[in-house]
């Protein structure tokens, strides 16, 4: 029997020492001065869970943490992972990694699809075109204990739902106060029912979840429907009026445009505060059911020099609608912003950059060219939210005529601006809106026409 556990122990020894070993291996550039012992305990469970959790430690989690400056290169001693089942289905299982490495508490959530072999993703989970039942009970339960933060409440978007994952009582949904609601002390969690999901839960029906009545979505407000006018005259590009002296041409300095995402929010105030200290423009995809409530951070915003676009009403995605919806989300956005600035611009940028035929003809109907992006440092990923990470993969990949594709609704993306925007100018970058990048690299701005920032001559 004594020798029957010594090599039972043994082979839990090898194990960690193995798991050690590819972790090393994996980190080897950017670790190389310390050594570090991580210790990775699995709840009993099947083969195929422990060696998804195992990869996932040595492929996704400890090289995020090196990339982003978790871990240094003189990093050492122990750090301990262990996972916890909260649900566990015929199909479905969700997992909750909690570790420690010296003063660091870590925390991770994932779900898994044991049909597919992966990682279900937040928006596998729950349907973010019908997630606003969902966040108003979300809302709801803040305020109820937390009071305080009623006012970071009114913009929120499915970002808040990237950490969600099952429990045996309903879908828990975690919130980094730090990123959310600053005014609360320590993070919080609720636990929202599965039958309180409704059609925005996409998991009812399966095997492990019975199907759920639908949820009755919050009223919102009217939004007015007026015609949109023709394009304004400043669309003319290099008009000279007839006798008036031609400047010498000045030489032009390489361009970039930073464009932030789903605001206004409680953050755009502080990009703001940085593009003015640097003498920089930008340019601002609003959703239009924010407009109202953030006039004055839009007009501070054009009274800067910065661009106010369209990024749909609210955050829906245009490519599964019909066509007189995808025309009411863009013309009435363009309303709200004309009624708060008195100008229309020329650009629109759809959410989560998804285009086809229908939204491409749209847009030309209504004057409006369809804005992307070259540069993509996915700020929104829960584990892109460092602001060295932002602040390397945009200098990795700067050059002119970069349209950088951001969020104005992370702290983490204020913080990296506060590196990126400097730095950017430092190198001999002009920082410009979209619609100056566009006027200077194209010889025209066509509507309908997708301008993902590519210079072109």
């Amino acid at each position: 029997m004594k020798q029957f556990l010594m090599c039972i122990v043994s082979a839990l020894l090898l194990m960690v020492l193995l798991t050690t070993c590819a972790i090393a291996d994996t980190q080897a550039e950017g670790m190389a001065a310390g050594t570090l012992f991580v210790d990775i305990r699995i709840p009993e469970t099947n083969d195929t869970v422990s060696a998804m959790l195992r990869d996932w430690v040595n492929n996704v989690y400890m090289p995020m943490l090196a990339y982003n400056g978790t871990l240094n290169e003189t990093a050492s001693g122990e750090m301990r992972l262990t996972f916890s089942k909260e649900f566990e289905g015929e199909r479905f299982i969700g997992v909750v990694m909690r570790g420690t490495f010296g003063g660091l508490v870590l925390t991770e959530s994932l779900n898994i699809d044991m049909e597919t072999g992966s990682f279900a993703a937040p928006w596998e989970i729950i349907d973010f075109d019908r997630v606003e039942p969902v966040l108003a009970m979300l809302r709801d339960r803040i305020t109820e204990e937390a009071p305080q933060a009623e006012m970071f409440l009114f913009d929120m978007n499915p970002s808040w739902l990237t950490g969600i994952y099952l429990t045996d009582e309903g879908l828990a949904v975690p919130i980094n106060t730090k990123r959310y609601l600053p005014v609360i002390g320590g993070d919080m969690e609720f636990i929202l029912p599965f039958e309180t999901l409704g059609e925005a839960f996409l998991l009812a029906g399966t095997a492990d979840f019975p199907p759920y009545q639908k949820a009755v979505a919050p009223d919102l407000p009217p939004v007015p429907n007026t015609p949109v006018p023709p394009m304004p005259e400043y669309f003319i590009r290099n008009h000279i009026p007839e006798n008036r002296p031609v400047p010498e041409p000045t030489p032009r300095r390489p361009m970039i445009a930073l464009t932030f995402d789903d605001g206004p929010s409680v953050f755009t105030g502080m990009i703001l505060d940085i593009l003015e200290q640097h003498n920089a423009r930008a340019t601002f995809c609003v959703l239009g059911n924010k407009v109202k409530n953030w006039e004055n951070t839009i007009l501070r915003a054009v009274a800067g020099g910065n661009e106010i676009i369209g990024h749909s009403w609210n955050h829906t995605n245009m490519t599964t609608q019909n066509r007189a919806s995808v025309v009411d989300a863009i013309r009435n956005t363009d309303d709200a912003i004309y009624a708060v600035t008195g100008t229309r611009t020329p650009l629109f940028r759809p959410p989560f950059g998804d285009i086809n035929s229908q939204l491409e003809s749209v847009a030309a109907e209504l004057g409006h060219g369809i804005l992307m992006w070259s540069i993509d440092p996915q700020d929104w990923r829960e584990n892109h939210q460092c602001p060295d990470f932002i602040y390397r993969w945009i200098m990795n990949q700067a050059r002119d005529g970069s349209v950088v594709v951001l969020h104005d609704i992370y702290l983490s993306t204020v913080q990296a601006m506060e590196k990126v925007i400097p730095r950017l100018i430092a190198d001999g970058f002009e920082l410009v809106t979209a619609s100056e990048l566009v006027a200077d690299h194209y010889d025209d701005l066509v509507p309908g026409r997708i301008y993902r920032g590519v210079r072109i001559r």
